[in-house]
């Protein structure tokens, strides 16, 4: 049993101009749910999203296609253990006629069990179900003595199964004491330290995860190492070392790194000087990383007028503003519906500004909703 999603419907979003649309449209092109595989329909779509800016595109690029309509060796191999594993689950007449843990010894490598979990709990090739999916980390887990992060972080999440944030922190430990080196597992760890999940708070303990988690490689933690010397979190602050750490984030592909980095230089914090060229400078890294909230950004530097002595720059505010809203970034969407409710750097649309806007306050962005309600407008239907 396939993605159930309306392939006519994806279509019809993608045709619109909806991005995610495209991009879910060019993987089920890619592995051929739903749709008549064709790859080069597929390099297509993620070529020219690649060539917008947006990350999720350029890495389907980079790790599924060596050129136009052909896939890179190691993804062939892993598009036909795909397909294999989802033929055995999809196999009703099989499925009927065995208990779930006999389906999953069918398929009794931990390999094959990891790709059809992550499929479950990502809803990926076969319908979302996450307790399904936890099983088979779960059967990873008992049956081949296998832990993966993942699992881990379904019990501290409760993700598919009851939440059990000691067990999920005693799975991430006993990895870690295995493999001090991988640095997936530090990070998570350092963040059970900073939330307490499972464990006492320990901004210590965090730290040092985080820096052996980036010293691994896990480009991610750079970004949690500059929050904590920003804000002062077991640690006292330090705008270098906050800024250092951005920056080696910011160089690895981490798109979140720009928006924290953009926001110290746009608005001189904690001594740092003010500095409106260098921030949208960051911020433009991070457009082209995908990040969303550096387009929002960006886009109120337009708006705002900080860029031009004061003097608004509302077309280009609105065309950061729908790259972002395109993302499903609630404040660009509440910000963009005012723009077409008030026709700011486009034509007036009063019904469209209203959609927008009760889009974002059903992403429950506080001010649309307050909007919504001094109209008479209910948002919740």
């Amino acid at each position: 049993m396939l993605i159930e999603k309306d392939i006519n419907q994806l279509i019809k979003d993608a045709e619109s101009g909806d991005v995610a649309a495209q991009i879910y449209l060019g993987y089920h092109y890619l592995y051929g749910f739903n749709i008549q595989r064709n790859l080069n329909k597929s390099y297509e779509i993620f070529n020219r999203l690649a060539e917008e800016g947006y990350t999720y595109a350029a890495d389907a690029l980079r790790n599924c296609f060596d050129g136009p309509g052909e896939l890179k060796d190691d993804f062939e191999t892993i598009y036909g253990d795909l397909r294999e594993i989802i033929a055995v689950w999809d196999n009703k007449e099989l499925h009927e006629s065995q208990s779930p843990i006999q389906m999953l010894r069918l398929l009794n490598h931990a390999y094959y069990n990891r790709l059809l979990a992550d499929s479950f709990l990502d809803g990926v090739g076969v319908p979302k179900n996450e307790a399904q999916g936890f099983a088979l980390y779960e059967y990873l887990h008992e049956k081949l003595d296998s832990t993966e992060v993942r699992y881990a972080m379904c019990l501290i999440n409760g993700t598919g199964t009851k939440r059990d944030e000691k067990k999920g922190f005693a799975c991430l430990s006993k990895m870690h004491e295995e493999n001090p080196r991988y640095g997936l597992v530090s990070y998570h760890l350092a963040m059970c330290h900073v939330n307490g999940w499972g464990t006492a708070v320990d901004y210590t303990k965090a730290l040092s995860m985080f820096k052996k988690s980036a010293k691994s490689g896990y480009a991610k933690a750079n970004y949690d190492l500059g929050v904590m010397y920003r804000s002062g979190e077991g640690v006292e602050v330090d705008m270098e070392q906050a800024i250092k750490y951005y920056q080696k984030g910011l160089a690895a592909g981490v798109g979140c790194c720009a928006t924290n980095l953009g926001v110290i230089y746009n608005n001189g914090i904690n001594g740092v000087p003010q500095d409106f060229k260098l921030a949208k400078e960051t911020y433009k890294r991070g457009v082209h990383l995908g990040d969303k909230d550096s387009m929002f950004n960006l886009a109120m530097m337009y708006y705002q007028g900080s860029l031009s002595d004061g003097v608004p720059d509302y077309d280009t505010a609105v065309r950061y503003l729908k790259m972002a809203a395109d993302l499903g970034e609630p404040d660009s969407i509440y910000h963009l519906g005012i723009c077409y409710l008030e026709g700011i750097g486009v034509e007036k649309d009063p019904e469209y500004a209203t959609d927008l806007i009760v889009d974002a306050a059903r992403k429950g962005l506080p001010g649309a909703q307050e909007m919504l309600k001094q109209n008479n407008i209910d948002w919740r239907g």
